[in-house]
């Protein structure tokens, strides 16, 4: 299987070099059947990659020691679960990972955009193959997966402990899906700009594959701050690192990229802008992508290797490089016709928005850079303290009261009187809060400002939902059906909206979690309690227990909320064979839709008869998984196209295109 694994890559090697010349050829010599070609070569090189990981991962389930990396990351004791996730948890395994994903994308782009313009789809066939090409070559000729060992060791090293954790099922795999994604967008807007199809088909296309990886590149980062949240690390909602502020960069420029995309649609404006922010997308989850195969998976995980790996950082410096120049190059083929924007108007609301989306890109990625480079004086600071906590989260705070603007405003301009029926329940109920929250003793400004902001975007959805569902009740339709009736014909809009709504949610989650939470901490005898909040926590004593491959010290804690029982809390240490001098901390969370109670293990003597308890309460914290839902299944709505969309045809099949003159 190692050798079928190897084969594989190899001729995936073969058939994109042979993508990339035919692509290269159909578009100088205007080929038709050369791009069918270079599109099925697209779909060999699927078929390939897939051998291969199928193949790596049979290794890894079969215990092949002699396979190098098989031997240095897996164990036979590793559960099945485990080993699964062993294909992703080291450089060479995320790479070919990568091959994976970056087939599967393309391999739907292909399918899907094969009617485009002939001499576009070549430019595109030939950026996707030579992106699998670079994956590949990397693959046989630096992080070969399938080196084997000239002797075959009795047993593996066994996964790091870190890795060992479910959520290392969903969140590398979620962010490679975001990262690897965005190659689909960033090589239309290419091929789009090289053959100035820059236009609003082009728009409304490159929408639609930005939204899918922004969303899984959501997925990721939101089970990133699980991940980092049951790991006793002090943080409600995120856990600070390079590769944790590295994941909000592209995140941050693709969400201003689908709001000036609008506008663009609409007014066939900003198209210079926009093809930056696809771009510097694009660029920035490169930067993801090599972070995270340097073993920095785990949330909070230290990077040691990417300041020493200078080939990297001159290709990254060289693509920012290109990018800028094709951008200069084809810089007279992007200039519209100046489009006069008002400040109160969507369109106003939205450039406010894009300035506030990319200011935090620019001190968030300095900060990163400066932790990844030499040791000076200080430089542990850039991470310690934040920028996304510090300056970001006020900016945060704009966007969410604009956010609710935005929404209300209509395009172009509006009028005095309109802007005020509008906003003025939003702003009555922004008002209020405010009002009640001073009344109750709450005197931090940022508090404050947060719970305002949050309030008036929360009115101005519910408001737009409940005109849309009035203005087709005076029809005589039902509230039900003129719900379905909005969804159905505007999924675009209303799922936005929803996106919008879930966001709302996990800002009221963020801001009872950071505001409000309550700590206790104690050391406690067997049989002692310790209060915090409503909660009262009586210490049971400390218990072994064996799994697979490792074992885990366990303590037992009783849960009571008053004089009622609620529960039991089990936090623990595992201490794995492998690497018996690594243990992981593990916090226990009993969960309920007001609040989160969190109790860590923190330390233990005398044989586990007294025991150092650190508890938490964390008000609101279950909102943020409503939130992410929503957001989610608002995404999936607006990528839906729209009825006036489906009965577009975007392009006559390249074949049948005239030869230019």
């Amino acid at each position: 299987m190692a050798d079928v694994g190897y084969l594989s890559l190899v001729m995936a090697l073969v058939v994109t070099l042979y993508g990339t010349l035919t692509s290269v050829l159909a578009q100088r010599w205007y080929r038709g059947d050369f791009v069918e070609s270079a599109r099925r070569a697209l779909y060999a090189y699927t078929v390939l990659v897939t051998t291969s990981v199928i193949s790596l991962e049979y290794l890894l389930l079969t215990d092949h020691f002699q396979v190098k990396y098989v031997a240095e990351h897996s164990e036979r004791a590793l559960p099945m679960v485990y080993k699964i996730a062993a294909l992703w948890s080291a450089p060479s395994g995320s790479l070919l990972v990568w091959s994976f994903i970056l087939g599967l994308y393309v391999t739907a782009a292909a399918t899907y955009l094969h009617h485009h313009h002939l001499r576009l789809t070549a430019w595109l066939y030939a950026i996707f193959h030579s992106i699998a090409m670079i994956f590949v070559s990397l693959l046989l000729f630096v992080a070969n997966p399938f080196t084997l060992l000239t002797t075959t060791p009795p047993d593996g090293n066994g996964l790091l402990p870190v890795f060992q954790n479910p959520w290392m099922i969903v969140h590398p795999l979620s962010l490679y899906l975001g990262y690897i994604g965005f190659t689909v967008p960033f090589a239309y807007t290419l091929s789009a700009l090289l053959t100035e199809q820059v236009n609003t088909v082009w728009a409304y296309h490159v929408r639609r594959w930005t939204l899918i990886p922004w969303l899984f590149l959501s997925l990721g980062i939101l089970t990133g701050a699980q991940w980092a949240y049951l790991e006793p690390s002090g943080k409600s909602f995120w856990a600070w690192g390079s590769v944790a502020n590295i994941t909000w960069l592209p995140w941050l420029t693709g969400t201003a990229f689908l709001h000036s995309i609008l506008i663009q649609e609409r007014w066939g404006v900003l198209r210079v802008w926009n093809v930056m922010l696809i771009f510097f997308t694009f660029w920035l989850a490169v930067l993801g992508l090599f972070l995270s195969r340097n073993g920095g998976i785990a949330p909070g995980y230290t990077i040691v290797l990417p300041q020493t790996n200078l080939p990297f950082w001159a290709l990254w410096g060289a693509l920012f490089v290109s990018l800028c120049g094709v951008l200069v190059w084809r810089w007279p083929t992007l200039r519209a016709e100046p489009l006069s924007i008002a400040p109160l108007s969507r369109e106003g609301i939205f450039l406010v928005n894009n300035v506030l989306f990319t200011v935090p890109v620019f001190g968030t990625l300095a900060s990163v850079l400066w932790s990844l480079g030499p040791k000076f004086a200080g430089n542990e600071l850039a991470l310690e303290v934040p920028l996304l906590n510090r300056v970001n989260g006020p900016l945060f705070i704009a966007l969410l009261a604009l956010m609710g603007i935005g929404l209300l405003l209509p395009w172009q301009r509006t009028s005095g009187r309109a802007l005020w029926d509008q906003l003025i329940w939003p702003s009555l109920g922004s008002l209020a809060v405010s009002i009640l929250l001073l009344l109750a003793g709450e005197r931090r400004l940022w508090a404050i400002l947060g719970w305002a902001s949050v309030t008036l975007a929360l009115i101005a959805i519910v408001q737009e939902y409940v005109r849309g569902v009035l203005s087709h009740r005076a029809t005589g339709k039902s509230i039900r059906s003129s719900l379905t009736t909005l969804l159905r014909h505007h999924p675009r809009r209303y799922g936005g909206y929803l996106v919008h709504l879930g966001v709302v949610l996990v800002a009221i989650s963020i801001l009872g979690s950071t505001f409000y939470q309550a700590t206790q901490q104690g050391t406690l005898r067997v049989g002692e309690a310790l209060a915090i909040g409503e909660y009262r926590l009586v210490y049971q004593g400390l218990f072994e227990r064996r799994e697979s491959n490792h074992d885990q010290l366990v303590g037992r804690l009783s849960i009571f909320r008053g004089d009622a029982f609620v529960g039991v809390l089990e936090p623990a240490h595992y201490i794995y064979d492998k690497q018996p001098e690594l243990p992981i901390p593990k916090a226990a969370l009993y969960v309920t839709w007001r609040e989160d109670l969190y109790v860590a293990l923190t330390g233990w003597e005398q044989g586990g008869d007294l025991a150092s308890i650190q508890a938490r309460v964390y008000p609101l914290r279950a909102w943020l998984w409503l939130g992410s839902l929503l957001v989610m299944a608002g995404t999936l709505m607006a990528w839906w196209p729209a009825p006036q969309w489906t009965r577009i045809r975007i392009a006559a099949p390249a074949s049948s295109l005239p030869r230019p003159r």
